[in-house]
C-alpha cells in the first residue's frame, strides 16, 4: 500500500525528486522511498472551508521498489510529500519508526 502527502504550502515541478511513504503490511513496516513528480493537475474551482476560493493542486508520483515502479496520485488535503530526504529520514525516525535502506524494501 502506498501513502503519498503533499505539503499544503509547497509547490511542485514535473521531475522534482520527491519521497513516498509505503507500507510493507506483510512486514508490519513503513518506509520513505524516492519518487519523482510526473504530472500536476490544478483544481481551480474548489472552495476553502471559509468560502475563499482555493485551488488543489494534484500530483502524479512515479516511484520505485526494488525492480518495481509505480505511479500514485496526491492531493494537497491529504498532507506530505517530502522534497527533501532529510525531512523524510527525521519524520519517520521522530515517529517511533525506522529508516529503511535500499535494501531493505
Amino acid at each position: 500500500m502506498t501513502s503519498i502527502f503533499v505539503n499544503h504550502s509547497a509547490r511542485y515541478q514535473v521531475g522534482e525528486r520527491v519521497y513516498v511513504l509505503i507500507t510493507l503490511p506483510e512486514q508490519q513496516r513503513a518506509a520513505w522511498t524516492e519518487g519523482h513528480i510526473v504530472s500536476e493537475e490544478v483544481w481551480k474551482n474548489t472552495i476553502s472551508s471559509n468560502g475563499e476560493p482555493s485551488p488543489r493542486h494534484w500530483y502524479s508520483v512515479n516511484y520505485h521498489v526494488g525492480q518495481n515502479s509505480a505511479v500514485c496520485n496526491s492531493s494537497p488535503s491529504h498532507g506530505n510529500i517530502l522534497p527533501r530526504e532529510e525531512w523524510a529520514r527525521k519524520l519517520i525516525i521522530n515517529s517511533g519508526g525506522q529508516w529503511l535502506g535500499e535494501g531493505d524494501v
